[in-house]
């Protein structure tokens, strides 16, 4: 082409809601794109030949006007809200639909993902492109690894999960596994981004003000320092009941943790036998009581690596090319 394609990235969400995986998976890859010297801007004013949306709220579908193509990211599908919201099960697969079809294309980012968007009557062209993670970023460090767990106070076989406190991630079942094996210190980073939006928001802030009632149970709130979370521990643990990707399984795998995670077509899809699967809470505590703690794995690293954002970005930037070409 005589010169180089324009795009607009459009991320909505400040604050607490710019830390949710979609936000996080859009950043890395606006990093990227801009190395290898892409034209793109975030929530740009003006004309472009793309508007690429990650989100689809009222500023994401007023923006997407601009564009003389228009693409969304399918990060979220109706059977994430279960459990993750508070109210509107019935209406979300109509709002979903009214949304994505709005666009020229939309992106799925798992096979798993783009089954689901076609059940619900999604009429438009759809790519399977998944998300990345900076790869340099996501390793293991033993140095800001001690430093987390002197700042907690942990010692000892350390479990962790990352992402939105509700049911739907699983937090009852996290917080009943840390009561099943008290010699095991369980730590949860992340918040309530959507406050009392999310699904038994009153509950849930009750259980993370006291722990659940354990000693040997944290909930940190957001932290600075991710990696150095997943640096402190020995064993991920993702308990939860519906994804459409698993960032937070990526970015573990990159820095060698060994993973527990419940059985759901979406980790078969992507992750295959790396990761250890369970199906509730009795085969959760087997899992967690067979890994060795301090073990990396550089199984977990090979697979990790092909979510390497440099690759989803060339996979993204051909995509550009040939969207804009038709």
């Amino acid at each position: 082409m005589s010169k180089p394609l324009s795009i607009n990235f459009v991320i909505e969400g400040s604050g607490r809601l710019g830390y949710l995986g979609c936000s996080t998976a859009a950043q890395y890859l606006v990093d990227s794109l801009k190395k290898d010297g892409i034209d793109i801007v975030v929530n740009g004013s003006g004309s472009y030949d793309i508007v690429h949306a990650h989100t689809f709220g009222p500023y994401a579908l007023w923006k997407k006007r601009k564009g003389k193509t228009s693409v969304i990211t399918a990060h979220s599908t109706p059977s994430l809200n279960k459990n993750n919201i508070a109210f509107g099960n019935s209406i979300w697969p109509s709002i979903y639909r009214h949304a994505y079809n709005s666009f020229d294309h939309v992106i799925a980012v798992s096979e798993t993902s783009k089954h689901e968007l076609q059940q619900i009557g999604i009429r438009k062209p759809i790519e399977i492109i998944p998300n990345g993670i900076i790869m340099e970023r996501f390793r293991y460090n033993e140095r800001t690894g001690a430093e987390f767990r002197k700042q907690w106070n942990i010692e000892g076989p350390m479990v962790l999960n990352v992402g939105q406190i509700t049911p739907r991630k699983g937090v009852y079942d996290f917080i009943a596994v840390a009561k099943a094996l008290p010699d095991i210190q369980f730590v949860w980073v992340g918040g309530i981004p959507y406050g009392p939006l999310s699904a038994d928001y009153f509950k849930v802030r009750k259980l993370i003000k006291n722990a659940g009632g354990l000693s040997n149970l944290k909930f940190t709130g957001f932290v600075e320092d991710i990696v150095a979370a997943y640096s402190a521990a020995d064993i991920l643990l993702a308990p939860t009941y519906a994804e459409s990707f698993g960032l937070n399984i990526v970015e573990a795998l990159s820095c060698g943790l060994p993973v527990v995670a419940r059985d759901l077509p979406v980790f078969r899809e992507l992750f295959g036998d790396v990761l250890f699967y369970a199906r509730d809470v009795e085969g959760f505590c087997a899992r967690l009581e067979k890994i060795k703690p301090g073990q990396r794995s550089k199984n977990s690293v090979q697979c990790a690596a092909r979510y390497d954002v440099r690759m989803v970005a060339e996979r993204l930037k051909h995509y550009y090319f040939s969207i804009a070409q038709k």
